[in-house]
């Protein structure tokens, strides 16, 4: 099992469930995906929109804010991680309804065209579960602080009765401190170091002298042009060619003038 967990990075149930997941959602995929895919993809830009660059930040500092305003408070009641308490039923409260805001809120829609089912029962529905999800989430809370206040005050009567030895708080027993070993004496500090003394600078260069500019050169001669050639001296026309002779059509066969071979009975 630690080979499995060394090499994957968790226990084989969180493998399970991905999988799982996986499955569930290439199925959704193959039986949706035909029949809807604009839907599908708007709802997924809709998503991540949605979710990513609005809900996210508003919930993350909804969260932080709430872990700010109770972390300076001094704990009157023994210290339990209650912020899970409050995650949990508001996330899933909000998860439903971000899937049934359309009839919760009561929007135009063709629900009770084909359904024939009123939009009034939804929205007591939703804050229904809400009540109940903050419900239980208290009461699971409250049997976490029973429990945690149990813990703190049984080594207060672990030795009451006579006789009985005394429970020992679990834990590591203190052990003793290292002495505290003779400190370095004190270096001296090193003598100051005498600054060189102030060299006398450089002396200022003069200026190069401005060089005279070059004298002026005769231009390039222009190049004489080529000569005109020429032009070609006129060629006489070729001569026209005779036409071929006309080929001598075969003779056709002419009908024959005699009787046919129906009368000559043949």
């Amino acid at each position: 099992m630690r080979w499995f967990t060394r090499w994957y990075g968790a226990n084989p149930l969180h493998l399970l469930t991905m999988l799982g997941c996986f499955a569930l959602a290439g199925y959704a995929a193959d039986k949706l995906l035909p029949h809807h895919p604009i839907a599908i993809l708007e709802w997924l830009v809709g998503a991540v929109v949605g979710h990513d660059l609005i809900l996210m930040p508003l919930y993350t500092l909804a969260d932080r804010s709430a872990m700010a305003v109770f972390r300076h408070r001094p704990p009157r009641l023994p210290t339990v991680p209650w912020i899970n308490y409050v995650r949990v039923p508001v996330a899933l409260s909000g998860m439903l309804l971000l899937i049934w805001f359309p009839l919760i809120f009561r929007l135009p829609s063709r629900f009770t065209l084909l359904t024939s089912l009123p939009l009034d029962p939804y929205l007591w529905h939703w804050l229904a579960v809400t009540g109940a999800l903050f419900l239980l989430s208290a009461v699971a809370f409250a049997l976490r602080l029973s429990l945690a206040r149990g813990r703190r005050e049984a080594p207060r009567h672990a030795g009451g009765a006579a006789g009985l030895p005394q429970r020992v708080p679990a834990g590591y027993p203190e052990q003793p401190r290292y002495p505290e070993g003779a400190r370095y004496p004190e270096q001296p500090r090193y003598p100051e170091r005498e600054r060189y003394p102030e060299q006398p600078r450089y002396p200022e260069r003069g200026r190069y002298p401005e060089r005279g500019r070059y004298p002026e050169q005769p231009p390039y001669p222009l190049r004489p042009r080529y000569l005109e050639r020429p032009p070609y001296p006129e060629q006489p026309p070729y001569p026209e060619r005779p036409p071929h002779p006309e080929r001598p059509q075969p003779a056709r066969n002419e009908p024959d003038s005699g009787p046919s071979w129906w009368e000559r009975g043949v």
